[in-house]
């Protein structure tokens, strides 16, 4: 027999889950809400209150980096980013992650909303699809800054 035990993610007022992601490397899982928010959860529920990535318009894909804490996500909007989590150092040591935008291709192309984004196997590219049926083909030149 199986048991599985519950740990509920307590989100702010009536927002809405639209997308969920889990971290490759770390037990980090990203919330996506209706309310424009990406939100970050402890695999125990915990929010990291502190790390949270906030726009104009709704996230709509996400995905993590296979090998770093880094997320790319699309938007309503048409734009594409991608977030590198980093625990900043803390003379107190309890410092938590922030979230900073390491990339982003913004909608002034009048790029159509993202539907989906996926990193290929090596991650050395990132693909994205929007809902006027155009896909890119991102190349990462560097991301050292999370290395």
């Amino acid at each position: 027999m199986s048991l599985f035990l519950d740990f509920p993610c307590s989100l702010p007022g009536k927002t809405k889950v639209t997308a969920v992601a889990w971290c490759t490397v770390e037990p980090i899982c990203a919330i996506v809400t209706d309310d424009h928010c990406i939100s970050f959860y402890l695999e125990e529920g915990v929010c990291l209150d502190e790390c949270r990535i906030q726009r104009k318009a709704d996230s709509t894909a996400l995905v993590w980096h296979p090998k770093l804490k880094a997320l790319a996500s699309g938007w309503e909007d048409g734009c594409i980013a991608v977030w590198g989590l980093t625990t900043p150092p803390s003379s107190s040591g309890v410092a938590g992650p922030t979230a900073a935008c390491i990339f982003a291709a913004d909608s002034k192309h009048g790029r159509a909303p993202v539907r989906i984004v996926m990193w290929n196997p090596s991650a050395t590219r990132l693909v994205s699809g929007d809902t006027s049926g155009a896909i890119t083909v991102w190349k990462v030149l560097r991301m050292n800054k999370l290395a």
